[in-house]
């Protein structure tokens, strides 16, 4: 019985440190410089087998290791099992690279939580199985072993299907958010309130809202109608960026971006990164236009924004379909004569951007003459 005990106790440490070796490779960043040797479809179905057998062996383990009544002779080969298959796991991970970054970095992403969750799972039944005394909750293993359930799962339904659906998830993430700040402008705007009613019945304690203002988590200050109305200026610039995005999502984002070349796939992979950076200027602007406002720093934040809408929109150039030209514009009305005689007039897509972008930029230039115009009388 003890040399079975130690027998496992080896075969989890084993794990556990396979685990953590399968991460130092995975954490290196991800290379796109080589063809794909492999269709990502087939990678992609390999991939969620080596979930699929994670999932069962630590299943297994579970069953037969549980500290009421561990049969540790029973347990060696599901433990082998599990080890070769987090080995396998990390080696499929890393074959991705061939078919875009952003993918590559989700697959690798995924399989480094699995690795984390597996060694969590396998040091649960290492200090039971090392322990002379049964101080572990008997319930630790169950958690531990729910814990790898929970993220195969998660991953399993998550995984995308090719690099695009890669970036079309994290453009979506990045879209709601804008969206968020979008709603929260809107709110500034919407919500013209006057100050609180004076002569609140504090029972003479003071409000809940000096206390909380003495730790610096007071109440929101109502805007003023002069910040207000700076607020319903800089409002239009989220609501054209977050059409923007949506207008990617929709004419950009799609099956066409397939089989890229190279040089369009890092284009590709780098919207995220762009998208990001965008992000952050967005959630500055957006502190700035709390009360009290200083012009000076909501000034520099939209130059911030801009410039990052700037950024994003050089990448997106390189992934545009070209410009029409007139004949070509009318030769794709003309194709599109339906049989009553009326055409649907073709899409230019590469126009649509453009011509957002433009609009774009005469808004945040009115809104940063405009500022600047207010702090130079202040």
């Amino acid at each position: 019985m003890a040399e079975e005990r130690q027998k496992v106790i080896v075969l989890l440490t084993l794990l556990k440190e396979t685990c953590s070796a399968s991460i130092v490779p995975l954490r290196e960043s991800a290379e796109t410089t080589q063809p794909p040797s492999n269709p990502v479809s087939l990678l992609r179905k390999d991939f969620l087998s080596l979930l699929t057998l994670v999932y069962t062996s630590a299943t297994r383990i579970s069953l037969v290791l549980r500290p009421s009544e561990p049969a540790y002779s029973a347990s060696q080969t599901p433990i082998r099992e599990i080890t070769a298959h987090v080995s396998g796991l990390t080696t499929c991970a890393t074959l991705f690279d061939a078919h875009g970054k952003t993918l590559a970095e989700t697959v690798r992403r995924s399989a480094i939580e699995v690795c984390e969750t597996v060694a969590s799972f396998a040091q649960g039944f290492l200090n039971t199985a090392s322990s002379s005394s049964d101080t572990q909750s008997k319930e630790d293993y169950l958690v531990r072993t729910g814990a790898v359930h929970e993220c195969i799962e998660r991953i399993r339904k998550n995984i995308p299907e090719s690099n695009l659906a890669a970036v079309k998830a994290h453009w979506s993430q990045d879209r709601s958010m804008l969206d968020d700040s979008l709603a929260e402008v809107t709110e500034m705007i919407e919500d013209i309130g006057g100050e609180e009613d004076e002569g609140s019945d504090d029972e003479g304690f003071g409000s809940d809202d000096d206390l909380l203002d003495g730790l610096g988590l007071g109440a929101t200050k109502k805007l003023s109608a002069a910040e207000v109305d700076r607020v319903k200026k800089i409002h239009p610039l989220f609501r054209l960026t977050t059409l923007f995005y949506k207008r990617v999502s929709i004419d950009v984002l799609t099956s066409t971006q397939e089989n890229l070349s190279q040089a369009k796939t890092r284009s590709l992979d780098a919207l995220p990164l762009k998208s990001r950076g965008l992000l952050t200027t967005s959630d500055d602007l957006v502190a700035t236009l709390y009360a009290p406002h200083k012009p000076p720093e909501i000034s520099a934040a939209v130059s911030s924004f801009v410039t990052a809408f700037d950024t994003l929109y050089e990448t997106l150039q390189t992934i545009l379909p070209p410009p029409k030209s007139e004949a070509e514009d009318l030769a794709s009305q003309l194709s599109e004569v339906t049989i009553q005689g009326t055409s649907k007039k073709g899409k230019d897509v590469r126009k649509w951007f453009d011509t957002c972008y433009e609009q774009f930029h005469k808004m945040s230039t009115s809104v940063v003459d405009l500022l600047s115009a207010e702090t130079n009388t202040t």
